[in-house]
């Protein structure tokens, strides 16, 4: 301990020593350093503010324009003035006062230039621009007034020469001239432009002696004086405070020297004995350091001092980055706290702990360590150090894991594995083999694994499969085997041979899996993915296969082939009505006549829904077709029946024929479809063949969508407007809202020809919704200032296919409030075969539309083939009678029954009447007779502009004889 405290002080003492020898030579050669540093920002200053008067006076002769000079002298004196002013301020002398006074007054001026030169700036390039801008307003001014010409020439000479030598008779004749020029402007001699140029050569003028008067302050700035002072003022300081420094430093200087004499015969002493000391440590570090374990020494706190060269071969840590830290950098998170801190007490206690651990190396890679720790005790008994022995144990440990895997695998695959030795005995079966086979292992040990052959392979079959064995090491393949019941299965076979160091087949190692489910499975989706669930009949993936087989067949044997599209007439009605189980079963059926129709060389599919396609193939003529088709036609024109219920449907057929109406498969299936779809136009249960006109049609049809969809987006639609008349005042009393597409490059169309096109690609709603919100609009404003009992109503028609593209009730409200239109004055017009469709949907959606107030009509009435009793489901007001009923009112061999019937029906009902398409007079006269009150046609007014509607507002109609009061309700 006394070896110890003696150690102790001589390096104190050392360090001493050589601290004050390195504050003698150090503190002087920092003191010169940073007055060296001073002087040069002293100089930089200086150089500094004289590039910066240059730059400056530069400006004020206009010479130059580019300010990023003086900006950057600007910022380079800022910057070295700061770093003055910080060492200054870190010069610990009361007694320089002076010096500080200089530095402040000299930082003032400083700051006041700077201000100045910001200033210049600006003046002079509002000078300068004007200066700039002036001829070009004097020529102006020339070539508009050439008389003032040799005047505004002088103006512009005296202008310049008084920027160039601005003397004070410069300037008294230059405002002489800008006196003149300012006469004849308030004469209107030279107009506006003369104002503006007595304005610019105002501010000229101006700009001219502001920058004049910024010269003269800047040139009277004392900013060189008052540096020239703080710079002298910080030399005088400097001087005196070097002439005191150095007394102090010889003092220190001497007493330094004393004490290195004293170091140095310690020194001396000590260094025998630490020479005897490292003698004993090498031999001891040369045995740490060759050791095959790795070792660590740690203190007694667990910080690292030592790791040997193994250490660093297994962790992959060197000795630098691992001593002065804790082992725990070795922790890979898989040993328990408990664990260490159980091999903690133990070694505290001063015992020896041994066991594993788990450890991480420096790469991430994780390894295992037998370990034993040991602690080191001083002659006291106290614990100085703990020594760590390890050694990796990894190859073990995974040697021992992967013993016990396989173990575990052979025992619990689910694959069968069979191993043989080098002459094909087995040696070994694993519990699958017997769970497949029913062979248990000890009927099979011993035995050459073909006990399994099923005898459907030949003996060139297995002569290939040892052939690629032996060659490649490994065979796979499906194989039929036999189990010990005798019943033939499929499997999925992998064998590989093992071998020894010399390459000498040591093992066969086979292993098989049971497929015979998944082969079920196979066969199970390759039916799903051609054919169809319901009907049984080939679904359109494998339609598309032999539709190309068969057009290469035709093509090769030169014959004809037809393709027909078919789609059942009815069949929605009946699958909205009767719902889908039962249009299900009438599908079936129809696929089985359908079937019952065809060759057994043709081929009937179901393309999607209630659509069919028949190809036709080794053809002689086109008669063919029309015999299958009509045949098919009549079949299916036959009452069908679904357990107690008898439907009628039809179809509608499309022909195509190869070569003629198409070479590929996609040409032949759009020109059958375009082909079906003429035939429903037709009227259906009828087929049609192809022709060139239909794809035109189909173009046309495709080009109007396309213009369709930009319409909306361009909000091309017109609303014209058809009045409702009422024949006891002859005013009228309602518009129906009909569209109209004002079409950028074919002008105004008709709904006949964008409506129906519209409803099928669901465009519908959007158009609706903007001819809502434009009629609502437009029907608020005739509203206005009308009385209650003259208010306007509007009319708008609806189809079911608003129910599924979102036109409900809540849409409805909506846009009844944005408009401000009361909903009693807004009747939605819903067709007659939209209320047949009598489905639950439909059903909500128009109850729907009437909670929100507003009236509902039905429209074309008279043109449906359902029973009426559907008018008492729904909450109707009005029955609009069809124009079909009226047309030929007037001729003399037409009677008004029918339309009698129907004005009952409605009177029984309490519903109100509408009467379409009256044109005549004719038909006016009668059906005022048959007391109808309100009348909508060509005889009143066709279908008109808002504008024209509204000259028409306020007028009354002849409508002949009145209409007797016992008739007025309807």
């Amino acid at each position: 301990m006394k070896s110890e405290h003696y150690n102790i002080f001589y390096i104190v003492l050392l360090l001493f020593s050589l601290g004050l020898l390195g504050f003698f030579f150090g503190g002087r050669s920092v003191d010169v350093t940073e007055h060296n540093y001073r002087m040069e920002l002293f100089l930089d200053i200086k150089d500094h503010e004289a590039h910066l008067d240059q730059l400056t006076f530069a400006v004020f002769g206009f010479r130059l324009q580019d300010y990023d000079q003086i900006v950057s002298e600007v910022k380079a004196l800022q910057r070295s003035w700061k770093e003055l002013d910080q060492g200054i301020g870190r010069l610990q002398s009361v007694n320089e006062i002076d010096l500080q006074a200089f530095k402040e007054q000299y930082y003032h001026t400083l700051q006041r230039k700077l201000l100045l030169i910001e200033d210049i700036k600006s003046r002079s390039a509002v000078v300068r621009n004007g200066l700039l801008y002036l001829p070009r307003l004097i020529q102006e001014l020339s070539l508009s007034y050439p008389s003032y010409q040799r005047q505004l020439q002088m103006v512009v000479h005296l202008i310049y020469q008084y920027q160039t030598f601005p003397t004070q008779a410069h300037h008294d004749e230059l405002l002489q001239q800008l006196a003149a020029l300012q006469n004849a402007t308030r004469a209107g001699a030279l107009g506006s432009q003369g104002k503006m140029l007595h304005l610019h050569l105002d501010a000229v003028l101006n700009g001219i002696d502001d920058l004049k008067r910024s010269q003269t302050e800047f040139e009277h700035l004392p900013a060189r004086r008052q540096f020239e002072l703080m710079h002298s003022s910080y030399v005088r300081y400097y001087t005196r405070r070097t002439e005191r420094a150095e007394v102090i430093s010889y003092v220190l200087l001497c007493i330094a020297l004393a004490l290195i004499f004293v170091v140095a015969h310690t020194g001396r002493l000590l260094f025998r004995a630490w020479r005897n000391e490292r003698s004993a440590l090498v031999k001891m570090q040369q045995a740490l350091d060759q050791s095959p374990a790795s070792i660590i020494i740690t203190d007694r706190r667990g910080t690292i001092e030592y790791a040997n060269p193994m250490f660093e071969t297994t962790s992959g840590y060197s000795a630098v980055e691992v001593i002065g830290k804790n082992p725990r950098i070795l922790k890979s998170g898989d040993t328990s706290d408990a664990d260490y801190e159980e091999m903690w007490q133990t070694i505290t206690s001063g015992k020896v702990w041994r066991g594993q651990f788990h450890n991480r190396r420096k790469d991430g890679t994780i390894y295992w360590e037998a370990a034993s720790i040991s602690p080191v005790l001083d002659s006291e008994g106290q614990i100085i150090q703990f020594v760590a022995v390890k050694e990796d144990i990894t190859a073990r440990k995974r040697a021992e894991d992967q013993l016990r895997m396989n173990a575990a695998v052979f025992d619990t695959v689910s694959e069968g594995i069979t191993i043989t030795d080098k002459d094909n005995r087995i040696k070994a079966v694993n519990p699958a083999f017997t769970l497949i086979t029913g062979y248990s292992a000890e009927e099979v040990i011993g035995k050459d694994p073909s006990v399994l052959s099923s005898g459907r392979h030949d003996a060139e079959f297995y002569q290939n499969m040892w052939q690629q064995l032996y060659t490649s090491g490994s065979w796979s393949g499906e194989i039929w085997n036999r189990k010990k019941s005798g019943a033939v299965f499929p499997e999925w076979l992998s064998l590989s041979v093992i071998r020894d160091a010399t390459g000498v087949i040591q093992e066969h190692v086979a292993v098989f899996l049971d497929i015979t489910r998944r082969k079920d499975n196979e066969a199970q989706i390759q039916y799903q993915a051609n054919y169809d669930a319901l009907t049984g009949l080939p679904n359109r993936n494998l339609l598309d296969d032999r539709l190309e087989k068969a057009i290469a067949v035709a093509n090769r044997e030169n014959w004809l082939m037809a393709l027909l599209f078919l789609d059942l007439d009815r069949f929605k009605a009946v699958n909205d009505t009767h719902g889908h189980v039962t249009g299900d079963e009438l599908l079936a059926q129809v696929a089985h006549i359908l079937q019952g129709s065809l060759r057994e060389s043709d081929t009937v599919g179901r393309f999607g829904g209630d659509e069919f396609v028949i190809i036709l193939e080794d053809l002689e003529s086109t008669n063919q077709v029309v015999d299958v088709s009509n045949r098919i036609i009549h079949a299916l024109s036959q009452p069908l029946a679904v357990e107690d219920k008898v439907f009628y449907i039809g179809c509608s057929i499309g022909i195509c024929v190869y070569p003629d109406d198409g070479q590929n498969a996609d040409q032949l299936m759009v020109h059958a479809d375009l082909a079906m779809y003429k035939s429903k136009e037709a009227g259906g249960n009828c087929y049609q063949f192809f022709t060139n006109s239909m794809n035109e049609s189909a173009h046309q049809r495709q080009r109007r969508e396309i213009d369709l969809r930009s319409a909306i987006q361009n909000r091309e639609f017109v609303v014209h407007y058809q009045p409702i008349v009422d024949l006891s005042s002859g005013r009228i009393v309602s518009n129906e809202a009909l569209v109209r597409w004002n079409h950028p490059a074919e002008g105004l169309l008709n709904p006949a020809e964008f409506i129906q096109i519209a409803e099928d690609n669901s465009l519908i709603h959007q158009i609706t919704y903007q001819v809502l919100e434009e009629a609502c609009r437009q029907t608020v404003l005739w509203n206005q200032n009308r009385a209650e009992e003259e208010r306007i109503g509007l009319s708008v028609n609806l189809s079911a296919r608003h129910v599924k593209q979102g036109l409900h009730g809540d849409a409805l409200s909506y846009i009844l409030k944005e408009s401000g239109l009361q909903p009693e004055l807004l009747q939605l017009e819903i067709t007659e075969s939209s209320m047949l469709q009598d489905s639950m949907e439909i059903m909500e959606w128009i109850f729907g539309l009437k909670a929100r107030g507003v009236m509902l009509a039905i429209d074309d009435f008279g043109t449906g083939f359902s029973a009426l009793g559907y008018l008492q489901k729904f909450p109707l007001d009005t029955l609009k009678i069809d124009r079909s009923f009226i047309k030929d009112l007037d001729k003399p061999d037409q009677e008004a029954s029918l339309v009698r019937a129907i004005l009952a029906l409605a009177d029984s009902l309490q519903l109100k009447v509408i009467v379409e398409g009256v044109e005549t007079a004719g038909q006016l006269a009668i059906v005022q007779d048959l007391g109808c009150r309100y009348i909508q046609g060509f005889y009143f007014s066709k279908a008109q502009s808002a504008d024209a509607i509204t000259l028409l507002l306020d007028q009354a109609f002849d409508t002949g004889r009145q209409i007797p009061d016992s008739k007025q309700p309807n």
